[in-house]
C-alpha cells in the first residue's frame, strides 16, 4: 500500500508538474530518486488496447455541449514490475482543460494486445 500511495503522489505532483511544462523529464527523475527513491515509468496505453477493450480502457468523464457524459480514454498508464506478485498498473487520463490527472483503474494490469 505504501507504494501505490508514492504512485498517485508522483502523478499529482511530478508527472503533473511535468504535464504543466513547469519542469523537465531530467527534474522529474531527479525528484523521483530523491522524494521516492525509485523511477516511476509512465507511457501510452496503446490505441490497440484501448480499441480492442473499451469496456475496460474507457471511462464517463465530463459532459458533452448536450449533458451527457462523454467517453475517455484511459491513454495513459504508471507501471511497476512484471510478476502478479508485485504489479502495479494505473491506467489514468490526462485533462487539459483542467489540469487534472484522471484515474480510470488501478492496481491491476488491463488486457493488452500486441501492436507491430
Amino acid at each position: 500500500m505504501p507504494l501505490m500511495c508514492d504512485c498517485i503522489e508522483f502523478l499529482a505532483t511530478e508527472h503533473r508538474d511535468y504535464l504543466l511544462r513547469k519542469i523537465n523529464q531530467d527534474e522529474m527523475n531527479t525528484r523521483c530518486s530523491e522524494k521516492y527513491n525509485r523511477p516511476f515509468i509512465v507511457t501510452a496505453s496503446g490505441d490497440g488496447s484501448i480499441n480492442a477493450y473499451p469496456h475496460e480502457y474507457k471511462i464517463k468523464y465530463g459532459l458533452s455541449a448536450k449533458g451527457k457524459p462523454v467517453e475517455k480514454a484511459l491513454n495513459l498508464h504508471l507501471k511497476i514490475g512484471n510478476d502478479a506478485e508485485g504489479l502495479i498498473r494505473i491506467n489514468f487520463l490526462y485533462d487539459k482543460e483542467s489540469e487534472l490527472i484522471v484515474i480510470g483503474s488501478l492496481p491491476k494490469h488491463l488486457s493488452t494486445t500486441t501492436e507491430g
